[in-house]
């Protein structure tokens, strides 16, 4: 039998309407009923359509992906040191600061590492975490976009359960997204070089 509160009061409503199910089917779906109360309230196992498991699906990893951009990533810079650098709103907008000055010839730029105090950082560090900051960011992206194109192809609601952001891709879908990966790391170690190069020469 339900149990809570709320399924209660479910259950009430379920038996005024005439069994209507979209209400304890809107109850579980907003979470305010568990599985087992659904079963107690209709008598029947709930059964998501293959659609509504796939939009939730696409949800969930659509948040994964957020946070794992916002959490950032490991940077390598110039006198090989590593430092951890997030990738918040707010950061992105800092570091199109940093860039725009050092693009105008700045030599360096007062930047921040996750939990470390704001310093001074050459305009090739600088430009070394815009790049791994960039690569983070498109990584995460495309592979999201790679991910939505397998749940949408999912035939049953197990396959799509069984995906979780993070997990392999298939075949195709990871030759497509090592190639995209590639091809951008190569555009950025490029856009990099000749980054340097003008700001070596403008300080020159």
């Amino acid at each position: 039998m339900a149990n809570s509160i709320f399924a209660s009061s479910v259950k009430r409503l379920y038996k005024q309407s005439g069994f209507d199910k979209s209400i304890p089917k809107t109850a579980y779906q907003k979470n305010l009923i568990t599985a087992q109360e659904y079963f107690d309230i209709t008598g029947e196992q709930f059964t998501e359509s293959l659609d509504n498991v796939k939009q939730a699906k696409i949800l969930e990893c659509d948040k994964a992906c957020s946070a794992a951009i916002i959490a950032g990533c490991d940077t390598t810079l110039t006198d090989g040191t590593v430092e951890h650098f997030a990738w918040t709103a707010e950061d992105q907008i800092n570091i199109a600061t940093a860039e725009k000055a050092i693009q105008g010839g700045a030599p360096s730029f007062p930047y921040h590492a996750d939990n470390k105090l704001c310093r001074l950082y050459s305009a090739a560090d600088i430009m070394k975490i815009i790049t791994a900051a960039t690569a983070h960011k498109t990584y995460h992206t495309t592979y999201f976009n790679h991910l939505k194109t397998w749940i949408n192809r999912c035939t049953t609601v197990d396959e799509v359960n069984a995906i979780t952001y993070g997990v392999t891709l298939p075949d195709d879908l990871l030759t497509s997204l090592n190639g995209i990966v590639e091809a951008m790391q190569q555009l950025l170690a490029s856009e990099n070089n000749t980054d340097e190069n003008t700001t070596n020469e403008e300080n020159a």
